[in-house]
This record gives structure tokens, sequence and C-alpha cells, in this order.
């Protein structure tokens, strides 16, 4: 993210002042305060498009179903609850594509990655973004795991609904009931 680096100039002489200098002697020439702007105005577009929500009720029982679904998943995953199989063993699996190495670097990233889209999912708190990471792990899940079976148990149907319902959540938002609807304000 470019961070936008503020110059100001000093006006007020006992600020100019080095640190070892008197009071009587001749402020210090050319001296700047150097700050970083976090409240930008791109990083406020950047938050608003992020918040940004509609609002609808329908979202609710979409988050609702996703952020516990997802919470489950990844905490089987991530802790090892519900019986699964904890963060060390789920990270000694293999990679479900060539191309993901390290292994454990990508199957790590997809626990974290349903867990934490999960809870902000359910919670509303930057649903894009959760919806984002959900939408990647089952892009991943249903082209590198599941494929071409279609049916459960072993089929990628679940996944299919998942990804739609993370799809939706990505257009448009958290709708009612949502931190992101409490971030923007009335929209």
């Amino acid at each position: 993210m470019k961070q936008l680096v503020r110059f100001q100039r000093l006006e007020n002489t006992s600020l100019k002042r080095g640190v070892n200098e008197s009071p009587t002697s001749p402020p210090t020439q050319n001296r700047f305060i150097v700050g970083f702007d976090l409240t930008t105005k791109g990083t406020a577009i950047m938050l608003r498009k992020l918040t940004s929500t509609s609002s609808s009720w329908a979202t609710v029982p979409l988050r609702l179903a996703l952020g516990i679904s997802f919470i489950g998943h990844g905490a089987q995953k991530v802790l090892g609850s519900f019986g699964g199989p904890g963060f060390s063993k789920f990270t000694s699996f293999p990679a479900p594509f060539p191309f993901m190495r390290p292994a454990s670097l990508w199957m790590g990233a997809a626990a974290f990655a349903e867990l934490i889209g999960g809870v902000l999912v359910l919670l509303g708190l930057f649903t894009r973004l959760g919806a984002f990471l959900i939408v990647c792990v089952m892009v991943t899940a249903i082209f590198g795991v599941l494929w071409p079976k279609f049916f459960a148990p072993e089929g990628m149907e679940l996944a299919v609904a998942f990804l739609g319902i993370a799809l939706a959540l990505l257009i448009v938002g958290g709708g009612q009931a949502s931190v992101d609807r409490l971030i923007g304000g009335n929209r």
C-alpha cells in the first residue's frame, strides 16, 4: 500500500530548536516534521469500498450459514476441534497443485483463510475480505481436490454451494445486522 509522506515546515521557533540547543540560541534552519498520514484520501476510499454494503436482510442467513460452517471447518484444521486433524497434521498434507510449494505454507494459509474468513463473514466485519478468502479456498478445493466428482460424499456439490454464497457476499457485502453497516453508517 502506498503511504503518503507529508513534510511540514515548522513555524514555531521553539519547536525548531535542536535537542541540545538553549532557548536563547538561534533556531535551527530548515527543520521539518516528517509524518505518515494513515488516513489519506486513498485509504479512506478503500475502507469505504471494503465496508460498503446493501440494506438487504437477505445476506444475514447467508452470512450465518457460511460463517458458522467455515468457523467449524477452520477450527478443525487450525485448532484440532470437532475431531479435526489440527494444524501440524493438516499442514503436513500435500498441496492440491504441484506449483504450491512449500506445501505446508499453502495448507496453513488455507486453514487460516477458512477460520478467519468464517469469523469475518459471521460478524459482517470486512465481509468482502472474508468472502474473498473463502472463494480462494473453494476454487482451490473444487479444481485441485474434488474435480471431476460432483455428488457427495467426495464430490464438489457442497463446495460449489459455498462458493456461490461467498460470491454473493463478495458482490453485495454484509447487508443488515453487520459490523460493516455500523462502520459505514446508513448508506
